[in-house]
């Protein structure tokens, strides 16, 4: 059996590959069995190579809660923006942190 290097190069595709990638996304979903709800973010891809992550669903209960402390998202006020991050496990280690304790605030009203 005989190798063949062979070298590839996606340059003539890179316009291409970043725009496909522009619209990316990714859904991180949350869900509490004790009351039955269950809550949503989504990751967006930005210009920076980063993810910013926006509040996606939540039950009406916590809607007040969330709305007390998130930044409004200029382009849909009903996802607020959360966060931004590097990863997708550092996403979601973040947001069900966040949700934990938006439910622990919930309990003690």
């Amino acid at each position: 059996m005989e190798l063949i290097d062979i070298e590839t190069s996606f340059e003539p595709y890179a316009e291409e590959i970043q725009e496909h990638l522009k619209y990316r996304h990714w859904h991180i979903t949350y869900y509490c069995e004790e009351k039955d709800d269950y809550f949503e973010a989504i990751g967006y891809k930005n210009e920076q190579g980063t993810w910013d992550i926006f509040f996606n669903d939540c039950p009406e209960d916590y809607k007040k809660l969330f709305n007390s402390f998130c930044k409004k998202n200029p382009d849909d006020p009903n996802d607020p923006f959360l966060f931004t991050v590097k990863l997708r496990a550092e996403a979601e280690e973040k947001f069900f942190q966040l949700v934990e304790d938006i439910i622990a605030k919930q309990k003690k009203e």
